[in-house]
């Protein structure tokens, strides 16, 4: 064992994927990246061991890809983007922002369930950007 090794470090990595695994959810991975968890690419290669295989079949379709980082660039729907839009001075602001807190804004919109919580945090988002401040991505509805 190395000095800066610890003694669980060798298998903390197989039994964080045995958790995930045993949750049934599944972190999308790009195929054919250098991302060393990529399954498909280990059970092309061959190199997937029996658990890892059993724990991959046994994945729930459902809750695969749910995370912001495994989805596409969120988008708006035409009603949400008609009613920032109808908003000058906060469809600037928010036009002005850096990609990625666009990103993670539309997706904290469009990733709600329930049409009203949508309604309330595309408001909320409006208010915010008409003010010309950011929403705290730690606490989105806390207010200043």
């Amino acid at each position: 064992m190395r000095p800066t090794e610890r003694p669980w470090s060798r298998h903390y990595h197989r039994a964080a994927f045995l958790l995930v695994a045993a949750l049934a959810v599944t972190i999308t991975l790009n195929p054919g990246s250098d991302r060393a968890g990529s399954a498909t690419l280990l059970i092309a290669q061959g190199r997937m061991k029996r658990a890892g295989l059993a724990a991959f079949n046994a994945r729930d379709a459902q809750k695969t890809g749910r995370y912001s980082y495994e989805r596409d660039n969120p988008t708006f729907d035409a009603a949400s983007l008609r009613a920032l839009k109808a908003d000058r001075k906060a469809y600037a602001y928010f036009e002005a922002l850096p990609p990625g807190v666009k990103r993670v804004v539309t997706h904290w919109i469009t990733s709600a369930r329930r049409e009203d919580t949508r309604t309330r945090r595309l408001a909320h988002l409006i208010e915010r950007s008409r003010a010309g401040k950011r929403i705290d991505l730690l606490r989105p509805v806390s207010r200043d």
